[in-house]
């Protein structure tokens, strides 16, 4: 047997591992086998932020907060989602959120009131998302 797998990861010496010396080189070689296939169905890439806090002041908005991602985090413009806290929330219209201008650099993230006004703060949260190193989704 090697001494270790093709990228390079050390297979255990028996008198390192006496009692699951093949459990480990069965791990060992499950660990190539993810990283050689590009971890297929996990994440390349992803990021969360909140609270983002967006404070009306009597209107309808939208207001808008720039977001910026970890610098080289993402290679592509990731898949955003977006949540609310409505516990913060006592008015009556429909609060909205969504996206403006996505890069690999950041995005503002907008919040407007359906149909509405409103004086106080809304609080979001955000989720970016780059499932494949040369494609958002995947």
């Amino acid at each position: 047997m090697p001494g270790s797998t093709s990228l390079g990861i050390r297979y255990p010496l028996s008198s390192e591992a006496p009692a699951g010396h093949s459990q480990m080189q069965t791990l060992a070689g499950d660990v190539n086998l993810l990283l050689d296939q590009g971890f297929a169905g996990f994440p390349f890439a992803v990021q969360a932020g909140g609270p983002v806090a967006f404070a009306f002041g009597g209107g309808a908005g939208p207001v808008g907060v720039p977001v910026t991602f970890t610098a080289g985090r993402f290679t592509q413009a990731p898949l955003l989602v977006f949540g609310l806290n409505m516990g913060t929330y006592t008015g009556a219209k429909t609060p909205r959120l969504s996206p403006g201008g996505g890069s690999t650099a950041g995005f503002t993230f907008n919040c407007y009131l359906e149909g509405g006004a409103f004086t106080g703060t809304i609080y979001g949260y955000w989720l970016a998302i780059q499932m494949l190193p040369g494609a958002a989704a995947g």
